[in-house]
């Protein structure tokens, strides 16, 4: 058998393969493993199966007015559904001035302003003074759901935010 640590290292493409061994279903007691090729796609499709990740760009001028209008991330996914976050950080890129906010940065099921009771994941006000690239990692929480509702991006109406350039709010989510 050949030694796997003497091929070089690569960069793996979509359509390239792996080699595995593709093992029986429990209740298919006369098959046996057998050796198989899989994609690197399948195998990608297969890992993230079950959820979804999303991007949103948010403009300086979007930013400043978060307190009044908040910022659908995630859209509603249909009748008798919940979106529940896995993960989610934002990516802030300084531009002109120092970013800075006195309340926490919401993501939940609300639709103005404050995300409300239904937040699903925080970002502490205790990131005030972003003066250059930086990302921070939201915390996220359990939370009560709203069926059919969106994930907007939000904070409180009497939040104070500053600073100059845009953000991303990258956010993992499943649908339930």
């Amino acid at each position: 058998m050949a030694n796997a640590g003497s091929y070089p290292v690569g960069t793996p493409k979509n359509g390239d393969y792996l080699l595995g061994t593709s093992v029986p279903l429990p209740h298919e007691t006369d098959k046996k493993p057998q050796t198989k090729n899989f994609s690197i796609g399948s195998v990608v499709t297969f890992a993230t199966q079950g959820y979804v990740e999303v991007t949103k760009t948010i403009s300086n001028a979007e930013w400043l007015a978060l307190k009044t209008a908040s910022i659908e991330i995630v859209p509603a996914q249909g009748a008798g559904t919940v979106v529940q976050v896995l993960s989610a950080h934002v990516k802030w890129t300084y531009a002109t001035s120092n970013f800075a906010f006195n309340q926490p940065l919401t993501l939940g099921n609300g639709t103005s302003g404050a995300v409300g009771v239904v937040t699903q994941g925080t970002l502490p006000a205790t990131y005030t003074d972003i003066d250059s690239d930086a990302t921070q990692i939201f915390t996220i929480s359990g939370a009560d759901t709203s069926l059919n509702s969106p994930i907007n991006f939000g904070c409180v109406s009497s939040a104070t935010l500053a600073g100059g350039g845009t953000l991303q709010v990258t956010v993992r989510y499943q649908v339930i």
